[in-house]
C-alpha cells in the first residue's frame, strides 16, 4: 500500500503494512520453589507476547513520516511445564507503542503503554515489569524501564533512542521485558514498530530520523501566484507524459551531480538557447529526479524567473524537511 503524506506535521495517514510481534515459544521457563498453585507442585513456566498485528481485527498501525503508532494484544500466561494446557496465571490486555521523530535530530522517543484489562488465577494480584528496548549496535536507548502491571490499569513505559554516527542507519527498536508474579519470572516480546532511517545527509540541519516506508508529497497550488506558472506546468506535463510520474507512479531523488546532468539534457543554456527577459526554462520530471532528463518522457516550458525560482526553493527546502535523500519515493500533487 503505498501512502502519500506532504508534510512533517500531516496527521496519521493510513496503516503501513503488518505489524508483527512475535511472543516467545512456550518452552521459555523459569523455576518457583514452591507451586504458586493450589494443590500444585514442580517447575512452572511462563512466557508473554507483546503481539500486534495489524492483520488481525484487535491491531492496527498508523504512520506519518515523522509519526508511528500501533495497537494490539497483549498476553503473558503462567502455565505447569508437566502440563502446557493447563493455565495457572493470565494477563491480558493491550498494548500501545508510539515513536516521534525528529526531521533535525539524531534522537527520538518511544513509548510503550500496556493496558491489562484481564487478571487471573496466580497474576489476578498483578505482576512487575521491567522493559528493555533493543535497537542493536547502530543507537542506544538507556536500561529498563519498570511499572506494574495490574487489572484495570495503563503503564507506560519511555525510552529515548539515539542514533550514533554519521551513516545512514535502518533502525527498528524492539522491546523484551521480565515480567515477575505468582513465584514465577517470565519474558515476554516483540518486534517494534515499522524501521526508521537516521541520516546526516543535510549537513546544515545535523542528523535526523524517519519512517521511510512513507512516501511523501510535495504539494503546490495553481492559485498560489508566487508559483502559478511552475504549478500549472506541473499539472499539464503529468498529464501528458506517459505513466504520469508523480502522479500515477513515483519520482526518486537523485545526486547533485546527477541533477545538474539533467538539467543541462532538458534546459541547456548558452548563446544558443537564448532567454526572452525574465523567463527561464522550467523542466518536468524535476532536475532532481531519476525520472528527469529525459526528452521523450519530459517537459519544458519558459516560465516567470522568479516563480521558477520561488518553487525551485520551496522544493529545495521540502526534500530537507522531508529528509528525502538519494533514491527515496515521492509524489507530486498539484492543487
Amino acid at each position: 500500500m503505498k501512502l502519500k503524506v506532504s508534510l512533517r506535521n500531516t496527521a496519521l495517514a493510513g496503516s503501513l503494512g503488518a505489524l508483527m510481534f512475535t511472543g516467545l515459544a512456550a518452552g521459555a521457563s523459569a523455576s518457583a520453589s514452591s507451586s504458586p498453585a493450589p494443590a500444585e507442585k514442580g517447575t512452572f513456566a511462563a512466557a508473554g507476547s507483546i503481539d500486534t498485528d495489524a492483520s488481525a481485527s484487535a491491531g492496527s498501525s498508523r504512520y506519518t513520516r515523522f509519526t508511528g503508532t500501533a495497537t494490539g494484544p497483549f498476553t503473558y500466561r503462567i502455565w505447569d511445564a508437566r502440563n502446557p494446557k493447563k493455565t495457572l496465571g493470565l494477563l491480558k490486555g493491550t498494548v500501545r507503542q508510539t515513536e516521534v521523530l525528529n526531521y533535525k535530530r539524531n534522537t527520538f522517543q518511544h513509548r510503550a503503554t500496556i493496558t491489562i484489562t484481564t487478571a487471573s488465577g496466580v497474576l489476578k494480584n498483578g505482576a512487575s515489569a521491567k522493559m528493555k528496548l533493543n535497537c542493536g549496535k547502530d543507537c542506544s536507548t538507556g536500561g529498563y524501564e519498570s511499572g506494574a502491571l495490574k487489572n484495570g490499569k495503563s503503564t507506560v513505559f519511555n525510552f529515548t533512542v539515539k542514533s550514533g554516527g554519521t551513516k545512514t542507519v535502518k533502525l527498528r527498536p524492539q522491546p523484551t521485558m521480565k515480567i515477575t508474579g505468582g513465584g514465577v519470572t517470565g519474558p515476554a516480546s516483540g518486534d517494534g514498530l515499522a524501521a526508521v532511517r537516521c541520516d546526516s545527509t543535510y549537513k546544515s540541519m545535523g542528523r535526523g530520523c524517519v519512517f521511510p516506508g512513507v512516501q511523501p508529497v510535495f504539494s503546490l497550488s495553481r492559485t498560489d501566484p508566487e508559483v502559478n506558472e511552475n504549478a500549472q506546468h506541473v499539472y499539464d506535463a503529468q498529464r501528458k507524459i506517459s505513466g504520469a510520474p508523480g502522479l500515477n507512479k513515483p519520482l526518486h531523488k537523485v545526486s547533485t551531480a546527477q541533477q545538474k546532468k539533467n538539467r543541462g539534457k532538458m534546459c541547456p543554456t548558452g548563446p544558443s538557447h537564448p532567454r526572452p527577459a525574465g523567463k527561464e526554462c522550467d523542466e518536468y520530471p524535476f532536475a532532481s529526479t531519476e525520472e528527469g532528463g529525459n526528452k521523450n518522457l519530459g517537459s519544458t516550458r519558459l516560465i516567470d524567473k522568479d516563480d521558477n525560482q520561488a518553487a525551485g526553493k520551496r522544493l529545495r527546502l521540502w526534500y530537507k524537511d522531508n529528509r528525502v535523500i538519494v533514491g527515496d519515493p515521492f509524489w507530486v500533487h498539484i492543487k
